[in-house]
């Protein structure tokens, strides 16, 4: 896992950006703290930077920039199936990582050896022959890249915040993504709230002209599809376990997060299976409410499988102390406030491994959210006794959004994928991915998940994870979970009204049946609370002290909904909402101030 930088220019440019290229690299340091290396290619017109971390072949032989007669490389990532694919390489190596076997295949086959690749990336490749360098990620979008093209430069990298110095002009927002955030805390993935900076999306290969800048895309083979038959519940964990096995892939120690849910519960007993050494981490906040302590299920798995097992305490001064570092390493805010807690339990992580294994994805492919329950209601394809089964099992905490979701589709005949936080931007230019028309709901639900949802998750779990040198793996978005996943109809995920159902038959024999029937949480953060009392003072501070969202929303309107929340509203639901309302204008106001955005 790694940082990437480059820079393509025109001109004289080059030589006057060469100092600024250097120190923008060492932005990104936290990355790749192992070492740091720079390439200068074109005569100085396009420049790799990349910044370490060692996890395969921890010698020089895996050091990048990697260049060779065939090509030169930067990239950020792991290919888990890469001692395989060199078994079909024409390349003398000289290491064992996989770097060097990623570009030993595009040397070979050309851009479409990604296809053959197993795993997550994010970099750019230039040819030898020095007409085109590519930039490309990987298909569920797990690494990021961005890019910034001006006339006369084009530069990239995994993060906005090494771009900065390299791009032309000042950095400024971009109203329509702002807006986005402010109604559904997360925006597709090729928007950024910079204006001019843009996201490579998820499996897109962006073919760059070095000589007049011209930019063409196209997307990558999808490296999944849909079976010919309905795999059963013993071939999903067949795979489950063939993923968590390759994702152990390391030089060095690989540890676990360990939420007590069903999806890291699975991953951790796959990988103590195989790896007895692997070590569990998990957060919990001590405010005298078990809804926010999953330590108990959690510890249940690790001394069932015998493995170390580390509790995280968070608290309300965490967060005063991490807020702005956190936003610093963000880039940009999205995707709620679970991003701290995440924080603070990866710092923890990081002082003893270099790699850990996460759930992520597990509820996008398996039907994991209540909101499947309500999107299967809607749709017209099931029978009316399945739908009678499922109305039976919805849970009481379940009720308010069922009744969301029913009310928007009868109003407005669109149901919400995503719920509007603020609702003052009618006409925001997005609604159509937020939104599920038509008659086949629980398909749009499931699109929305896979294509806007998870993607946001994947891109923060990154930043959090890398600024702590900490590499995140997700052996559940394993291609080949993928494809299982996706071929299991959505009656047999949803069956008899429980979320995950298949999944549960895959793995009941591995796991403690205290998980199967425990209620899903997510990792929930206490901010609701916090606001009230012991980040009042910070919150006024940070928000009303230096206040910059005037554009968007009235001080007055603010200060009115700081003090609204001081009296705890009967339902937790809009309790939440109004937490998150305030969240994510304290993120915006951090943010502009941090990197000195205007509006």
């Amino acid at each position: 896992m790694c940082g990437v930088l480059g820079l393509l220019t025109q001109g004289s440019q080059a030589e006057d950006l060469k100092n600024h290229f250097s120190a923008a690299l060492k932005r990104i340091d936290h990355r790749g703290p192992d070492a740091c290396g720079e390439a200068e290619l074109l005569s100085g017109r396009l420049r790799f930077g990349h910044t370490r971390l060692s996890i395969l072949d921890l010698s020089d032989a895996g050091a990048q920039p990697m260049s060779s007669a065939g090509g030169n490389l930067t990239y950020n990532g792991e290919i888990y199936n890469h001692q395989e694919l060199r078994g079909g390489l024409q390349h003398t190596f000289l290491g064992h990582s996989d770097t060097e076997t990623l570009l030993a295949g595009l040397n070979q086959y050309g851009i479409t050896f990604l296809d053959k690749c197993r795993g997550m990336f994010a970099g750019a490749y230039f040819e030898g022959s020095g007409r085109k360098l590519y930039l490309f990620r990987d298909p569920i979008g797990i690494k990021p890249l961005y890019y910034a093209k001006s006339r006369s430069r084009l530069c990239f990298g995994s993060e906005i915040k090494a771009m900065l110095p390299l791009i032309d002009g000042e950095a400024a927002a971009d109203p329509e993504v702002v807006h986005c955030y402010l109604n559904y805390e997360n925006y597709p993935q090729e928007k950024s709230l910079f204006s001019g900076i843009v996201g490579l999306q998820p499996g897109e290969i962006l073919e760059v002209d070095v000589e007049t800048l011209k930019l063409s895309s196209r997307r990558m083979d999808t490296p999944w599809g849909v079976l010919d038959h309905t795999p059963s519940p013993s071939d999903i964990l067949g795979v489950l376990r063939d993923s968590v096995e390759a994702h152990l892939l390391s030089d060095v120690p690989v540890a676990v997060y360990m939420s007590g849910g069903l999806d890291t519960s699975t991953v951790t007993t796959l990988a103590a299976n195989k790896d007895s050494s692997i070590t569990g981490f998990t957060g919990y906040f001590d405010v005298g409410d078990t809804y926010y302590d999953e330590t108990d299920l959690a510890e249940l798995v690790a001394k069932k499988l015998g493995i170390g097992f580390h509790k995280i305490s968070i608290t309300a001064n965490d967060f005063k102390k991490s807020f702005e570092k956190l936003i610093y390493h963000l880039d940009e805010p999205r995707m709620g406030m679970g991003s701290f807690s995440q924080y603070v339990v990866a710092q923890k992580v990081a002082e003893t491994h270099k790699t850990i294994l996460s759930g992520h994805g597990g509820d996008e492919l398996f039907a994991g959210y209540p909101k499947f329950k309500a999107a299967y209601l809607m749709s017209k394809q099931f029978s009316v006794s399945n739908k009678l089964a499922m109305v039976r099992n919805i849970k009481s905490r379940e009720i308010p959004l069922m009744g969301y979701a029913l009310a928007n589709r009868m109003v407005s005949g669109a149901m919400p994928a995503a719920p509007r936080i603020y609702e003052s931007f009618e006409n925001d230019m997005f609604d159509s991915q937020f939104q599920v028309r038509g008659r086949d709901t629980i398909k749009g639900v499931h699109d929305y998940y896979l294509n806007i949802y998870l993607p946001g998750l994947l891109m923060v779990e990154d930043r959090i994870s890398m600024a702590h040198s900490l590499e995140t793996r997700v052996p559940l978005l394993d291609q080949r979970v993928i494809s299982a996943a996706l071929s299991v109809p959505m009656e047999k995920h949803l069956e008899g009204g429980v979320l995950k159902s298949y999944m549960k038959k895959a793995v009941r024999d591995i796991l403690p049946s205290e998980l199967l029937g425990a209620p899903k949480r997510g990792f929930p953060t206490p901010l609701r609370v916090w606001f009230r009392k012991e980040l009042l003072s910070f919150l006024k501070e940070q928000l009303l002290e230096d206040f910059r969202l005037s554009s968007f929303i009235s001080r007055p309107e603010v200060e009115d909904l700081i003090d609204s929340q001081r009296t705890p509203h009967r339902l937790y639901a809009l309790d939440e909402r109004r937490a998150h309302r305030i969240w994510m204008l304290l993120c915006l106001n951090v943010w502009a101030r941090k990197y000195e955005v205007s509006f």
